[in-house]
């Protein structure tokens, strides 16, 4: 069962239906309007006989019968026949019970219908409807896909929906998803009634702080009515036994649970069913709570005094952790302006929190601490989406290598390791901290930089030779390029003043490190009027330029961020240059993400995709899987389009690339290589999530051939061939291995020996769909 999001914010869920549920569409059928049987039927119909009744719940290898269900209800249902032996096109149906049309329902069951289709090898959907179906064709005109439609007569048109990669698919999928998310999380953040059910707390106080009119109630026999009574849109239970509370859910006034206490197995599943059931959204069970703090909106449902307003947002699944990244931002002189702790992610994830900051003109920072994702292949897309717009700071943890030793012959196994996490994060430029005073770091520079560029010049002022020698030795480290050092004889604040004032107005580097080590101790009143006279400075020109400072003493000024009222520029303040200047390579890089465009691979010459997945399909025919034997292999790489040359000359490279099916983050594609001849371990693997754009197969080649050894003719073939592999993973979902775990790579060209292809028949473990249906 899949759960979705209405347009309204309502949850539904996406299944295939029951036989033993006729009745139950019965009953649909009688409950729509006879417009809406004409329209389904083509004829004005009052019931359904045994036989259509049998059609319409039919799942095998011909149908494909999904039902909608909102509060253990079907609203709808949606069908697809395929009257072709070979499968090639299915003629699709939907019935929506009518106070749920215009709500999205047909758009929903549409994808999840194609991603049925696109499994069996079903490359084409259509529909025979009637021309005044206005609701049905903007159903398909709707769903991003290529619609072909043919007037048959007056009175019917013939709709057909090609099922080819078409990036509008999911682009609108996400646009559906942020606002149908959005709706859904809006009693969240700004409730019109608030109940709390638990003791008198810190929880509770802020609670009431910020909202006067919430109500408290204790566990009481009669807790039911008076809650029914208040009809609140927001729920917080704060007990720890409440199981004798679930019967609250069924209260159609809730929109959104907040659960802070945990909750055994035998409970959660209760919760689960009842919120499923219900339409209801939980943050929790086991979570802080949450706030929203700017202003024009303060809510606190946390045990967290509300820190200063801020344009930073923080999503954390620990408790504790999530209280001291609050504590620490503000120490370091950062507001917040929005904390959700997700807690178990029952429900709410991160994905569901980057649909709701996605179009929050409050937020302009995002922090995420998150064990897992929610959906990765949704996370990968949508990060990706949001990350050109506002900066995603990211804590992951787990860092267990991988051993390729035993796999390095026999292709690769990826799962969730921490190649992976890092191959996702720098697809969907994501900034990822290994620690989180590395996070404190990044999101503080973030932050003071009121212009971001994507140069790479740094200039240095500094009074310190072994500073300045420290930071040039982190620059390549951090790829950055020195543009000049002024060095300062004294450490005179007017010296500082004069040399940062003459970098500024004359200097070609976008950052400037300014580097101070005090001669002798120095008092915080010399530190605060140091720093003041450098912010003066700073704000004394006009220039695009972002500013550090490191003051190289065990003396540190509270807040790392200095702004004052009436200056527009901030400076940050760093206590030792290694740090600043990892951060400021960080944030440069990210400058150089957000500037390159997300291009998906187009049409490729001689990519006869519909050939090979038909060869692969016959392949299995009296068989479940299959491995294909180097002859095969050969054939199907030549409906691709992929052919190796036999290399003359020596190579250069080794390659071990392969493609997998990961539980966690769906279709991923790892690449290990090493100089050819050099018998020794392999670097570290290269690991990307499915599909690829241009921009990562560069990015790819580039890690590779690190020093440009490879023609420019041999960079296209080989990312020519990266193309072609991935796309056809992606397009043939029966292969669900795709090894060359001896790929040699010349200046001129490349040679596989041999090729690993295991092929499955089987649709029970389908597998995770991007833009790709």
């Amino acid at each position: 069962m899949k759960k979705q999001i209405l347009k309204d914010g309502t949850l539904c869920s996406i299944r295939k239906v029951k036989v033993t549920e006729k009745e139950k569409i019965r009953e649909l059928f009688l409950q729509t309007s006879p417009e809406s049987r004409y329209y389904r039927f083509f004829g004005a119909i009052n019931h359904l006989d045994d036989k259509l009744l049998d059609s319409m719940v039919k799942n095998d290898a011909y149908n494909v019968s999904l039902v909608c269900i909102v509060k253990d209800n079907i609203v709808g249902i949606a069908n697809y026949y395929s009257a072709n032996y070979d499968l090639q096109s299915a003629e699709v149906s939907f019935l929506v019970k009518d106070e749920f049309q215009g709500r999205g329902i047909g758009t929903l069951l549409l994808e999840e219908l194609a991603k049925h289709a696109w499994l069996r090898g079903i490359k084409e959907l259509e529909a025979i409807v009637l021309a005044d179906n206005c609701n049905m064709i903007g159903v398909f005109k709707n769903s991003g896909f290529e619609l072909v439609h043919e007037r048959l007569d007056l009175s019917t048109t013939h709709l057909k929906l090609p099922l080819a990669k078409f990036n509008k698919v999911m682009s609108l999928h996400l646009l559906r998803e942020k606002l149908a998310t959005q709706a859904s999380l809006l009693s969240a953040f700004n409730p019109k009634k608030i109940v709390y059910v638990g003791n008198e707390c810190a929880l509770w106080y802020n609670i009431y702080q910020s909202r006067k009119d919430a109500i408290l109630f204790t566990q009481s026999s009669d807790i039911l009515e008076k809650i029914r009574n208040e009809k609140p849109d927001l729920l917080v239970i704060n007990v720890i036994d409440c199981k004798n509370l679930l019967y609250l859910l069924e209260l159609d006034s809730i929109k959104v649970l907040i659960i802070t206490t945990k909750l055994n197995e035998p409970i959660k599943s209760e919760v689960v069913s009842l919120i499923k059931k219900q339409g209801i959204r939980l943050i929790g069970p086991n979570s802080t709570g949450l706030f929203y703090n700017t202003l024009d909106n303060k809510i606190n449902i946390s045990p967290i005094a509300l820190p200063k307003e801020g344009r930073l947002a923080i999503a954390t699944h620990s408790n504790l952790l999530g209280i001291s990244l609050v504590g620490y931002f503000g120490y370091i002189g950062l507001g917040v302006g929005c904390f959700v702790s997700v807690g178990d992610k029952i429900d709410v994830s991160g994905n569901d929190l980057l649909y709701f900051w996605q179009d929050d003109n409050n937020i302009d920072i995002i922090v995420l601490y998150l064990d897992s994702f929610g959906d990765p292949i949704t996370f990968s897309l949508l990060a990706r989406k949001i990350s050109k717009q506002k900066p995603i700071f990211a804590v992951k943890s787990g860092r267990t290598l991988l051993s390729l030793g035993a796999s390095r012959h026999e292709g690769f196994i990826f799962s969730n390791t921490d190649f992976t996490v890092e191959g996702l994060f720098k697809q969907t430029g994501i900034i990822r901290a290994e620690t989180l005073e590395e996070l404190l770091d990044d999101v503080l520079l973030a932050y003071a930089c009121d212009f971001l560029s994507d140069s790479n010049d740094v200039s240095i002022v500094s009074n310190s030779v072994g500073a300045n020698l420290m930071a040039i030795d982190t620059f390549e480290a951090n790829n950055l390029t020195l543009d000049r050092v002024v060095y300062i004889e004294e450490p005179n604040i007017e010296l500082y003043k004069n040399a940062l004032f003459d970098v500024l107005s004359n200097s070609k580097s976008y950052y400037i490190e300014v580097i101070f080590a005090p001669p002798q101790e120095i008092s915080y009143e010399f530190l605060d009027n140091f720093l003041n006279e450098i912010l003066y400075t700073v704000n004394s020109i006009e220039h695009n330029k972002t500013v550090v400072v490191n003051v190289l003493s065990y003396l540190q000024n509270k807040n790392r961020v200095l702004k004052k009222d009436g200056l527009k520029k901030k400076i940050a303040v760093f206590a030792f240059v290694e740090r600043s200047l990892r951060a400021l390579g960080k944030l440069i890089w990210y400058a150089n993400y957000k500037q390159k465009s997300e291009i998906y691979p187009q049409d490729l010459q001689n990519f006869n995709i519909k050939e090979a997945r038909n060869y692969i399909r016959e392949l299995l025919t009296s068989m479940k899987t299959y491995q294909l034997t180097q002859i095969e292999v050969g054939s199907f790489f030549g409906m691709l389009g992929i052919k190796g040359i036999k290399i003359e000359e020596e190579g250069l490279y080794n390659i071990s690339m392969g493609a997998a099916y990961d539980k966690l983050f769906g279709a991923i594609m790892g690449i290990s290589y090493y100089l050819y001849g050099v018998n020794i371990a392999y670097e570290s693997p290269i690991v990307r999530v499915l599909p690829l754009t241009l921009l990562d197969i560069e990015e790819v080649i580039n890690l590779i051939d690190k020093k440009n050894k490879l023609k420019m003719h041999t960079r296209e073939k080989l990312s020519d061939l990266f193309i072609r592999l991935s796309e056809a993973f992606l397009h043939i979902p029966e292969i669900k291995q795709l090894d060359l775990p001896n790929l040699v790579v010349s200046t001129d060209g490349f040679y596989y020996a041999k090729a690993i292809i295991k092929a499955k028949k089987d649709d029970a473990n389908l597998r995770s769909f991007t833009i790709n249906f």
